[in-house]
């Protein structure tokens, strides 16, 4: 089928940017891609992989913000990517994936200071602060809170910035695919 005109173009780049995903409200498709590219950079450079494999994971069909999960949980239980995936596609939530991997709450904890607590991240401050700290490896999070607790383990040393600041411009911005820009370039 051949595309052509802008339209074309911007339906090809969309596609390709999983712009489902990242299109945030008013966020022009060049930004989208540029952030986008940011974000995969940071996480190759974190986990050490090769863009290009990082690359090929986002074809997987995952949410974007998924991909730290996919990496850290790979690292730290030694099971391909794809193998996690597949788990994820069947349904599996992500705290069940990972106990299925030995890979527990106790191993992506992050301290969150208690001024940073907010709506977002109380259960999470909470459930760390309720159960003895040799049982964190059994507390189950919401895959929303296993995606928010890596990227802040990631972010957070990746860029030698306090979990709060990661925190805050995650607060500011439409999604987890911004932040990594935003903390680069000092917003």
């Amino acid at each position: 089928m051949k595309r052509s005109g802008s339209r074309g173009r911007l339906a090809l780049v969309m596609a390709w940017t999983g712009a489902g995903v990242l299109l945030g409200a008013g966020m022009a498709v060049g930004q989208a891609t540029s952030e986008r590219d940011a974000y995969l950079r940071v996480m190759a450079v974190h986990f050490n992989l090769p863009p290009g494999e990082v690359g090929r994971l986002m074809e997987e069909r995952m949410a974007a913000d998924e991909l730290p999960v996919v990496l850290f949980m790979s690292r730290e239980s030694g099971i391909a990517p794809t193998a996690l995936l597949a788990m994820r596609r069947s349904g599996t939530s992500w705290s069940r994936v990972a106990a299925r991997y030995g890979v527990g709450a106790d191993r992506y904890h992050v301290e969150i200071p208690e001024a940073a607590v907010d709506a977002r991240v109380r259960r999470i401050h909470d459930q760390y602060a309720s159960t003895p700290r040799g049982a964190w490896g059994g507390i189950e999070f919401t895959d929303d809170e296993v995606v928010t607790l890596i990227h802040l383990r990631v972010l957070s040393r990746r860029f030698e910035v306090p979990v709060a600041r990661v925190l805050q411009v995650r607060g500011q911005s439409p999604s987890w695919i911004e932040v990594p820009a935003r903390l680069a370039g000092g917003d």
